[in-house]
Formats: C-alpha cells, sequence, structure tokens
C-alpha cells in the first residue's frame, strides 16, 4: 500500500512538472501573436515630429495638382509644441526656395477636434479641417478664394482647396 501511495505521489509530481513546462513553452513561444503596442501620439506630437513641405493642392474635389495657383499655401513648415502641450505650439512657414531663411509666416497653433488654428502675429486666424495627418502626410482643406498663378479670380468665388504636404527633404 505504502508503495503504491509512493507511485501515485511520484506520478502527480511528474505530472505536474510537465504541464508546468508545457504551460511555460506555450506562454513563451507565442512571439508570433504577440502585438507590438505603438504608443498613440497627439495630433500636435505628429505634425511637430518633422519638418513639412507643400507637394500638392487640389481645387474642389479635382485631381490635377494646381500647386502653382497657390502660391500662400506652399511651404516648408516648421512645428514646435509649447512645452507641457500635446496639440499646441508654434509654427513658421519658410519659402521652398529657401527652407532655412527668413520664415515668411509664423504664429501660434492649436489643433483640436480635426481643426487646425492659425493664429498669426496680427491676431488674423485660418482655420482648416486636417483631413490625414500620420509620420508621411500631413493634410487639410481650406476654403479660400480662387485662384489663378496666385491671383484672386474675378468675380471673386471661394474653393475648397485639398492641400498635400510630406516630410522635408522629399525623398
Amino acid at each position: 500500500m505504502k508503495k503504491m501511495m509512493n507511485f501515485k505521489k511520484r506520478n502527480y509530481a511528474y505530472a505536474s512538472i510537465c504541464a508546468s513546462i508545457l504551460f511555460m513553452c506555450v506562454s513563451c513561444s507565442s512571439d508570433d501573436d504577440a502585438q507590438v503596442v505603438t504608443p498613440v501620439q497627439t495630433p500636435g506630437q505628429i505634425i511637430t515630429s518633422t519638418r513639412w513641405q507643400t507637394t500638392e493642392v487640389f481645387v474642389n474635389g479635382g485631381i490635377e495638382n494646381k500647386i502653382a495657383d497657390y502660391p500662400g499655401t506652399v511651404s516648408v513648415s516648421t512645428w514646435r509644441l509649447t512645452a507641457g502641450e500635446t496639440n499646441s505650439g508654434t509654427f513658421e512657414f519658410r519659402n521652398v526656395s529657401d527652407p532655412e531663411g527668413t520664415p515668411r509666416a509664423q504664429g501660434s497653433f492649436e489643433l483640436k477636434d480635426g481643426i487646425r488654428i492659425l493664429t498669426f502675429p496680427n491676431g488674423s486666424t485660418a482655420l482648416a479641417t486636417m483631413t490625414r495627418l500620420d509620420s508621411g502626410i500631413n493634410e487639410y482643406t481650406q476654403s479660400l478664394p480662387e485662384q489663378v498663378n496666385g491671383v484672386p479670380v474675378q468675380p471673386q468665388n471661394m474653393v475648397i482647396v485639398r492641400v498635400v504636404h510630406k516630410p522635408y527633404p522629399l525623398k
């Protein structure tokens, strides 16, 4: 009887060890199923992570790049978060032909509920709806006067422009 009890205890111990090893193997070997969790960035953190260059301007849903007609939207832009903020800070726009030169426009920005609000030193503001913002594209739509080569068309019509920026320098 005593021999039978030792045999059962030994089998129980072996079964327990095998189950533990099997559990460890299963839980440790599931690297293929492991998901990498990317930290979530705010729109402000994304827009300030790189400099941006205007690459395309489309008018009223068109597919023809009208960048030459809207020179006011064309720039190399730099965005900086204000200390302690995640969606507001300062911006500078420079000419593409002189991306390190004197800013042609600057001010403060706030990104709120998909809207980009720019405030210029003279107190004027510009609103744009952010349509795509990730590490490769900074895109927005904005209502502007219709233009041809930077000159407003008469009579004045308002159009919706979709402006696309890509990380500077372009590759």
